[in-house]
């Protein structure tokens, strides 16, 4: 049984679970819960917008990782199978490459990861409520309509489901959370843009391969992307 620690605000669930870390105050599987971010990180270290109501968890593993691209796309499919249990247009539910949850292509659901010696930092945001005037943003309760979305029963169902599927990961291989992600993606074979601080690439998404790289297919032939800002048609998604 995961051990929560709860807090009413803190700056970031992902920054303490580093500080516990740090100071050596954790143990396996720990879960950091917050009702209220005053400081919340994505990727690149962007600021995550922490609405209070909203679901902003990390949690704790000592486990070696040999490929956080597997584990970033291994989490995502955990939340998208938590998620797929409230929404009625499933189809319209998809994994947004490297590690998102998009529903109708809006943002429901950024992950975040972090490997530091032996421990692994899991971080969930999930808009339940809305998030104000972010057009790219969607909410799980402008999903459900009036129906009332319980973020304690989100986050014990994100706790079990993503130990599961880390299970999975660990006895079955990549091959099964690829299967699945790839039947749930976002922007597969449509024209695509991934930029990072290296290069950009544009091309056809035609599917991720064994690590959980992007393949992207270029007038130059399939180049493999490990990380960068997705884009679709030309719209920054």
């Amino acid at each position: 049984m995961a051990k929560i620690i709860h807090f009413s605000c803190l700056d970031s669930t992902h920054k303490q679970a580093i500080r516990m870390i740090e100071q050596s105050s954790c143990s396996d599987g720990d879960v950091i819960v917050a009702d209220m971010q005053t400081a919340g990180v994505g990727r690149y270290d962007r600021k995550w917008e922490s609405v209070r109501g909203n679901v902003f968890l990390s949690i704790l593993k000592n486990t070696r990782c040999d490929n956080v691209g597997q584990l970033s796309l291994t989490v995502a499919c955990a939340v998208h199978d938590v998620l797929n249990q409230f929404v009625h247009e499933k189809e319209r539910l998809q994994l947004h490459w490297p590690n998102d949850v998009f529903f109708s292509g809006k943002k429901l659901c950024g992950v975040l990861i972090s490997v530091i010696d032996d421990w692994i930092v899991i971080s969930i945001g999930i808009n339940i409520v809305p998030v104000g005037a972010i057009d790219r943003a969607i909410s799980l309760q402008e999903i459900v309509e009036n129906k009332v979305v319980d973020t304690t029963d989100i986050v014990r169902l994100l706790v079990d489901k993503v130990l599961v599927w880390l299970q999975l990961l660990t006895e079955k291989g990549f091959s099964s959370v690829k299967q699945y992600w790839l039947e749930h993606a976002f922007g597969l074979a449509e024209d695509i843009e991934i930029n990072n601080s290296s290069q950009i690439v544009r091309g056809i998404f035609s599917a991720i391969d064994d690590k959980g790289s992007a393949m992207v297919e270029t007038t130059d032939g399939i180049v493999y992307v490990t990380s960068g800002d997705f884009q679709l048609g030309g719209f920054n998604k």
